[in-house]
């Protein structure tokens, strides 16, 4: 925990520094469950506009057990409000490896979608999605990530910067319901 904190942290003074375009920090956990170690993660996504069309993106994460990665990318707008990405990198793990990823995103109104990819050379794989319907401060859908489960979200906006979100989730693979939640910043 102490880790994922120094993260954000880090993460945080380096993101307000560099004046990046858009910036957001994330450090979200998925509580002891039934006998199913904690997770905690934190991660910092950076994107810096280099045109109308495109705009260069990295991401870096570290999590429980010492993974963490780093991926680096860009994205394009397809058409007004939809943007699609793809990005490489590595994971840092019990092994150095190559990873991929993708993302799409698009809005219409107050209702948005997000959706991550990720692949690894060693065939490990995430992904994330996110429909939800925005009503002043409060977005709430369904979501699905791998490592937190399926289910429902709410995310609450406490300032202009700051949220905060969570989850009531049902895990397929270690067969769990779980709590997710997590706080994020953004710029």
């Amino acid at each position: 925990m102490k880790k994922s904190i120094l993260f954000f942290v880090s993460a945080l003074f380096l993101a307000i520094s560099a004046q990046a375009q858009f910036v957001k920090v994330e450090t979200w956990m998925r509580p002891n469950v039934d006998g199913v170690k904690n997770l905690a993660v934190s991660n910092v996504f950076v994107a810096q506009k280099l045109n109308n069309t495109f705009a260069a993106t990295a991401f870096l994460l570290t999590g429980t057990g010492g993974f963490s990665e780093a991926l680096f990318g860009i994205k394009t707008k397809i058409a007004p409000k939809t943007n699609f990405g793809i990005s490489i990198g590595f994971e840092a793990g019990a092994d150095k490896l190559l990873r991929f990823g993708s993302s799409f995103s698009t809005s219409y109104k107050k209702l948005s979608l997000l959706a991550i990819g990720e692949y690894g050379v060693n065939e490990s794989y995430w992904y994330k999605y996110y429909l939800k319907n925005s009503v002043k401060k409060i977005s709430y859908g369904i979501f699905g990530q791998r490592f937190a489960g399926h289910g429902l979200r709410l995310d609450m906006k406490l300032s202009k910067h700051f949220n905060v979100w969570l989850a009531g989730v049902y895990d397929t693979e270690v067969k769990k319901i779980n709590i997710p939640f997590g706080i994020y910043v953004k710029f």
